[in-house]
């Protein structure tokens, strides 16, 4: 019925009750002692019923039928609920620098968002070893914008080197579409 461990991955467990919480029905009280024989960890299902069946009234016997009735349908993986996006990556020295970076990137609206984050980078550069502070900016945007946003990053590097990572991961269609919406005005000739 259900593969052992799946609710022990909390992604899949936030996401799942999600999609439980936009359900408009509501599940017989029936026990189904299978569902919570699958799972080493009892407490990812309490956790999904405090999400979503505490909130609405249910019992965790009605979340298990719950989630034992809505697994085979639940969106989240079929391959049409996913979309790919871009993401580039790359360090700069300075908070300075970062804050430059991620605002022109977003003023041209060439990504929907970008984080920054503080990291200590272990390389070589010149024939010696280097550790340095440095801080990791990570874009995310559409496919269609990925060459405008390389070449503005680049053009604008402080880094005579400058790393430039470039990921396609996959996001829930939501969150794409949202991204999308983003860049939709940005100038992505080329």
């Amino acid at each position: 019925m259900i593969k052992n461990g799946f609710f022990c991955d909390f992604i899949k467990l936030q996401t799942f009750a999600w999609y439980l919480s936009k359900q408009k029905t509501r599940v017989p009280r029936t026990v189904a002692p299978d569902l919570f024989d699958c799972c080493d960890n009892r407490n990812c299902l309490f956790a999904l019923w405090m999400v979503v069946g505490g909130g609405a009234g249910i019992a965790p016997s009605d979340m298990a039928d719950c989630i034992a009735q809505h697994l085979s349908e639940t969106r989240m993986t079929e391959p049409a609920a996913l979309r790919d996006i871009a993401v580039v990556t790359t360090t700069v020295a300075t908070d300075v620098q970062a804050r430059a970076l991620a605002q022109l990137v977003l003023q041209a609206r060439l990504a929907a968002c970008v984080q920054v984050e503080p990291i200590t980078a272990h390389f070589r550069w010149q024939g010696a070893l280097q550790e340095d502070r440095e801080f990791r900016l990570v874009y995310k945007t559409a496919p269609r914008a990925l060459h405008p946003l390389l070449a503005l990053v680049r053009a604008h590097h402080p880094y005579a080197l400058p790393q430039l990572v470039v990921q396609t991961l996959q996001a829930s269609a939501e969150y794409a579409d949202w991204m999308d919406a983003q860049v939709a005005h940005a100038s992505v000739s080329g």
